[in-house]
């Protein structure tokens, strides 16, 4: 290194660094792209092997995938949007729970989409649904916590399906002792994000029995989104090889044949069509994907030791001799603010997370670091300035990430006191149970 530093004490920095200066600009592209650079400078990396990495970035297949996945959504949200699908899509929702409910389980509903930067597509459902004048900051929150609801366990995440991988657990158990952390997660998320909203006034009453005879069904509205998912599945499954070509093949295929699909039920004009794909949205957002990519490119970029920067940041955890558990915790958690990725703090930190436990460690150790790895890796990644759908959010909603990022602590909070006390349950109720 060119400092002598912890690389662990680099990459907080850098975080710091995005965290701050966004405060100070309207556009993260700067910001990600200033903290980015901290790394491998104060890291000793040459400038020429910063360069490579950059091109490598911008030239990878894998980011260009993912941004032509980012675009694809964006075009498809403004398509169910100019289309009416969506306004009939949340007054149908709206004329059957009320508007704290509404909100909530609108991005919910899309968080069962495995798509990159997914919160960028309920963002537009929760602005129509908002009767209220929720605070826009809070709406930025409600947004992301509960789009991402279901990724602690839903097979369809590559996150997840990594994890079972490493874990060694079956699929069935994993889904099964993950499963409670979706309950955990809305229970946070009721009371420091949905609480204190208190519904309109029910100023629909006498039109009520009205909206709904005019209002489509869910399933219809939903359809678009359903082709995806069984789109995605379908090739999955009958195809295994198509997503070891590229892993956001599945979703491109789905989402192309969504936007067709819709179009066939709801067609628009070619202008409409032109205002949507020469958005300036679009470039935009692919610009700072591609920065946010930069960042995890340059956390993997090799460093005079021969070693990466996460690499580094295990090694630096372990000298610690820090307690097995703590490093169970810790070292996801870590990789999921630095990442912003599931399959990034997953791919980082659970293959020394496990084999940590020893040679043929019990089911309840397993189960128990399974919880504490995924769930407080997975608080981590919601917490990371890096997140692209915390970014997304933020920047549909114009809120500051600073401030977003500040609001979320009090539902991590609960939410991490809630997988820990889950977690004891598991590795001390788990033999006695085993017993009776």
């Amino acid at each position: 290194m060119l400092i002598n530093i912890p690389v662990s004490t680099i990459v907080a920095i850098s975080l710091a660094i995005i965290i701050i200066l966004s405060r100070f600009f309207k556009n993260l592209h700067l910001p990600v792209a200033i903290g980015a650079c901290f790394i491998p400078l104060l890291c000793g990396v040459s400038l020429h092997e910063i360069a490579q990495a950059i091109q490598s970035s911008f030239t990878s297949l894998n980011n260009i995938m993912l941004i032509s996945v980012m675009v694809l959504i964006i075009i498809l949200s403004s398509q169910m949007s100019e289309s009416g699908f969506m306004k009939k899509l949340v007054e149908s929702v709206r004329v059957k729970v009320n508007q704290k409910i509404a909100v909530a389980l609108l991005p919910a509903l899309i968080g069962l989409l495995p798509m990159p930067g997914g919160a960028l597509f309920s963002a537009p459902l929760v602005q129509d649904c908002d009767r209220n004048n929720i605070p826009s900051l809070k709406k930025t929150n409600i947004n992301f916590w509960f789009r991402h609801i279901w990724e602690y366990w839903w097979p369809l995440y590559p996150g997840v399906l990594l994890a079972i991988d490493i874990t060694g657990l079956n699929a069935g158990i994993f889904i099964l002792t993950l499963l409670p952390l979706s309950l955990f997660s809305v229970i946070s998320g009721y009371f420091f994000l949905l609480k204190k909203i208190t519904p309109p006034k029910k100023e629909l009453n006498t039109n009520s029995q009205r909206l709904k005879n005019k209002t489509d069904k869910i399933a219809y509205l939903l359809s678009p989104l359903m082709i995806i998912i069984a789109v995605y599945a379908f090739i999955r499954i009958l195809f295994p090889s198509i997503p070891h070509i590229n892993k956001y093949l599945p979703m491109i295929t789905g989402i192309i044949l969504a936007i067709i699909y819709l179009q066939f039920l709801q067609p628009l004009s070619p202008k409409q069509w032109k205002i949507i794909i020469f958005s300036p949205r679009l470039l935009n957002l692919a610009t700072l994907i591609l920065l946010i990519r930069m960042y995890g490119a340059f956390l993997e970029i090799k460093l005079p030791s021969g070693l990466s920067p996460v690499e580094i940041m295990r090694n630096e955890f372990l000298q610690l001799a820090i307690p097995v558990y703590a490093v169970i915790i810790i070292l996801p958690f870590i990789c999921g603010i630095t990442t912003g990725l599931a399959v990034g703090f997953v791919g980082a930190s659970f293959p020394i997370v496990f084999l940590m436990l020893g040679n043929s460690p019990s089911i309840q150790s397993l189960m128990t670091a399974s919880v504490l790895a995924y769930g407080f890796g997975y608080l981590g990644m919601l917490l990371s300035p890096v997140h692209v759908c915390l970014i997304v959010s933020n920047k549909h909603f114009q809120t500051n990430l600073f401030h977003s990022i500040k609001l979320l602590l009090l539902p991590a909070s609960l939410m991490a006191l809630l997988i820990l006390i889950y977690a004891a349950l598991i590795h001390f109720a788990f033999p006695a149970f085993l017993q009776s």
